[in-house]
């Protein structure tokens, strides 16, 4: 069964790069099409693909590595382009027929791609009429995205040196308006129903935290301070300036209180409606420590019989705290207790966020959901991870190049 693309009669062709390498000691100069596939219908058959470089020039023809993002039918995928070349292909695995022989699937049809996100149910993601989609494309290197309401807040590049404009757009794609056209270089944005806030510093500046209305308007310094952690919830704004001392401001009356200073250096944070809690600096021992604050501000404290390596992330949900560590995510009981790994993950981008009963998260580049048993890890999107957000019903994420690109993902109501 297959899903027909509606921009098929659209559908435009990439072209080809020059690619230039040796033929024994020569130099060779050949184009090497961008997509294995010459026409509508076969790119249809096998979804996205990204020529990912050239693995050889030393016979009649280039050899073309591509990423593919369906999976391919048996015996590879469709060649021939605007030149004769040998295509090569990273594909996803084959594996849902070849798991389960009885799916009805023949083995000579390609399966459906499976489009549409499992976030909430466990079970392996369906196909289904809506896929992964670009909703603003030819940006200049966007960075951290939010969520709120109807919108996507974002951050892009502008031709200034370290100086960041936020922009917002709909959710499902459209016009994107400059929101706040220099906004330094937020590092995060976090947002309430009123306001988008985000600590920022500009060249030759200090550090601070600023906000700006959802409705539009000028940006409001709130804070004359950097932070190296934030978490909003119920109407105040917490962050770390140092890694140890530990602040809130009521963001109705914008007034400012210390809630506890840490004796270790603190690099997460997170709140629920009891307790800040504090991720433990990597110190290199592999015994890192989760503390935390009573509100309305306290003693700094230990979470009991709880050691973890490098708690970059932390997010509380009713009875646990997951912890994003070095190279992989597990839980606690939020009371404390022994540490459960749950899957390994790799990247630079250590946010968590909670769906339903699952967890959302990036392996390396790639969006992903993990369960609360160990091992159950399912891959939402295989794009170029950025930063990301969730809502109730798709995930959002952004891609750092040149041009850049936002896209979104329905996840699963099952």
């Amino acid at each position: 069964v297959t899903t027909a693309n509606p921009l098929a009669e659209t559908l435009d062709i990439p072209l080809a790069y020059t690619a230039q390498g040796f033929d024994g000691s020569a130099i060779k100069i050949a184009p090497v099409a961008l997509t294995p596939c010459t026409n509508r219908a076969a790119c249809r058959m096998i979804g996205e693909s990204y020529l990912l470089g050239v693995v050889g020039m030393e016979t009649t023809s280039p050899r073309a590595l591509y990423g593919v993002w369906a999976w391919l039918a048996p015996g590879g995928g469709v060649q021939n382009g605007p030149t004769d070349y040998v295509g090569y292909y990273l594909s996803p695995l084959r594996a849902p027929e070849e798991a389960a022989p009885d799916a009805g699937v023949p083995d000579s049809e390609p399966p459906e791609a499976a489009v549409e996100a499992s976030v909430e149910g466990g079970a392996e993601a369906e196909a289904g009429p809506t896929g992964p989609e670009t909703i603003a494309s030819g940006l200049n290197v966007p960075g951290v995205i939010r969520a709120q309401g109807d919108y996507l807040f974002f951050t892009e590049s502008t031709d200034q040196q370290n100086i960041a404009r936020i922009n917002r757009m709909a959710k499902a794609g459209g016009a994107v308006e400059s929101w706040v056209a220099d906004a330094g270089w937020p590092t995060m944005l976090l947002s309430d129903e009123q306001a988008l806030y985000y600590p920022t510093q500009r060249f030759g500046s200090p550090a601070v935290i600023e906000s700006v209305p959802l409705s539009g308007g000028s940006t409001v310094q709130i804070a004359a301070e950097g932070a190296h952690a934030m978490a909003i919830r119920d109407g105040y704004l917490y962050w770390t300036p140092d890694m140890q001392a530990v602040r809130r401001i009521n963001l109705a009356t914008k007034t400012i209180e210390p809630l506890g200073t840490s004796t270790w250096p603190c690099q997460s944070i997170a709140v629920d409606a009891t307790y800040v809690y504090l991720g433990q600096q990597d110190q290199y021992a592999g015994m890192e420590q989760i503390f935390r604050i009573a509100l309305p501000g306290g003693t700094v404290e230990q979470l009991p019989d709880t050691s973890v390596n490098d708690p970059k992330f932390l997010l509380p949900t009713d009875t646990s705290l997951f912890i994003r560590t070095y190279g992989m995510i597990g839980v606690v009981p939020k009371q404390g207790g022994a540490y459960t790994k749950l899957a390994d993950l790799q990247g630079d981008n250590v946010k968590l966020i909670e769906r339903g009963d699952r967890i959302i998260a990036t392996d390396g580049s790639h969006l992903v959901s993990v369960g609360a048993t160990p091992e159950d890890k399912q891959t939402i999107d295989s794009s170029m991870v950025s930063d990301f957000d969730a809502d109730a019903t798709h995930a959002y994420w952004t891609e750092a190049q040149n041009p850049g690109r936002i896209r979104r993902v329905k996840l699963s109501e099952n």
